[in-house]
């Protein structure tokens, strides 16, 4: 106990000056002074949402009768959790503290976006998803494989049912956070939730296909093709449908993310893919080179073959769709039908409007091939100005810089802007 409380003391004193420092007119930082803000909010979620997941899920073992081994050793059930549930209630603080005292939640820098897209949205998207498939697969045990008693096929549920429940809620409030915050974070949260469960999908179709393949082995001992088979289904279950519904494979949309996405995705998969080759050949070779007592070649080879299998369709997919965005031309419809060619003079264009401000920042890209800023009005004008007319505005602009002004109602006034000039010191 003392060790403990000593250490706990010195690294609060630790904290405490640091926060001094931070907050000092003269001696806190001037770059990165939010930093600490972010980082604080993402630890205190990690601890607070891992330590509520494991002690729910203690509680919910209680409750179904699965977790009273505890006992037999003379160590009380509810200590265990009384301390999980401290850890919890200290995340949970750590968390409130940064993300509404000190404003976290308002910030609308990079590190911000990147810290709740990834650990926010993310790492509640995979929790929760996790738990989704685990709890499916028990399910699925239950009504399909009796092999195991009952007790062992429910062990897995207690945990799993916590953590998909926590994980739900937590992806739920940053999601609504995230579609409340300015452009890319809401396109971000879409594709990132789109990778997480294309991974369930595409791990769900590489687990069907080595049960598949292990119904032609002989099986001396470990998980059977029958376990492996609805362990495989419950992830394809889970991710298929969520990844249809957040790709949108049907309705385009974001041409600029999306394109960024395919060749995300299509790389990773082809790494992916390259390395499982790899290990195919290594186990071949392993196979050409090994004893006759060892396992048969299906047997070696019946994993990475079914990875390989779901990378390469993953990958497949995902090149075709990047191949056919190429192709594609991405010309308004407006510049099309008006035969105007795609403007090049133009490199930086600031807009200012309001609510349809990423439909025009989208059109000026595509015609211009120019970086745009978007600086959005407090009052939003009504009114929204239409491509063609936004084409013809800017048909006789020769600056490279351009300010440009949608509204009051659908008017436009561009300003060019002289180039931008660097100064030595």
């Amino acid at each position: 106990m003392d060790v403990p409380l000593a250490t706990g003391l010195a690294w609060a004193g630790v904290w405490v000056w640091h926060r001094w420092i931070l907050g000092h007119r003269t001696r806190g930082p001037l770059a990165l002074a939010k930093v600490p803000q972010v980082l604080g909010t993402a630890v205190g979620l990690v601890i607070g949402l891992g330590s509520s997941t494991t002690a729910l899920g203690m509680l919910f073992e209680r409750a179904i009768g699965t977790g009273g081994e505890l006992a037999v050793i003379g160590v009380p059930w509810w200590r265990a959790t009384l301390g999980l549930l401290v850890w919890a209630v200290g995340g949970i603080l750590i968390c409130w503290w940064h993300w509404v005292r000190e404003g976290t939640r308002k910030l609308h820098t990079t590190l911000s976006g990147v810290s709740l897209v990834v650990i926010g949205i993310g790492g509640s998207a995979i929790l929760a998803l996790g738990g989704a498939g685990v709890l499916l697969f028990v399910l699925l045990r239950l009504a399909l494989d009796r092999t195991d008693p009952v007790p062992v096929l429910l062990e897995p549920a207690p945990e799993a049912l916590a953590a998909a429940l926590l994980g739900t809620l937590s992806w739920l409030y940053h999601a609504r956070i995230a579609r409340g915050r300015p452009a890319p974070v809401p396109v971000a949260a879409g594709l990132a939730i789109s990778g997480i469960v294309l991974a369930a999908a595409a791990s769900g179709i590489g687990v069907v296909v080595n049960a598949a393949l292990a119904t032609g082995t002989t099986q001396l001992g470990g998980t059977d093709a029958r376990e492996l088979l609805l362990a495989g289904l419950s992830s394809l279950a889970i991710g298929g449908p969520l990844w249809w519904f957040t790709w949108h494979p049907t309705r385009p949309s974001d041409p600029q993310g999306r394109r960024i996405y395919l060749v995300l995705i299509f790389g990773i998969s082809a790494v992916v893919a390259l390395v499982t080759l790899l290990v195919i050949g290594f186990r071949l070779f392993e196979f050409m080179l090994g004893d006759a007592a060892g396992s048969g070649l299906l047997e070696r080879v019946r994993a990475p073959l079914g990875l390989l299998v779901a990378t390469g369709l993953v990958a497949g997919y995902h090149f075709a769709l990047w191949r056919h965005a190429r192709v594609s031309a991405p010309v308004p419809e407006a510049e099309a039908a008006s035969g105007t060619e795609r403007k090049r003079g133009i490199r930086e264009v600031v807009l200012v409007a309001g609510a349809d401000a990423e439909e025009l920042a989208s059109a000026i890209r595509d015609h211009t091939g120019a970086t745009v800023t978007i600086l959005r009005r407090q009052h939003a004008p009504g009114g929204t100005p239409g491509p063609a007319q936004l084409f013809r505005v800017l048909e006789g602009v020769e600056a490279e810089r351009v300010l440009l002004l949608a509204g009051p109602e659908d008017s436009l006034e561009v300003i060019e802007l002289a180039a931008e000039t660097r100064r030595r010191a």
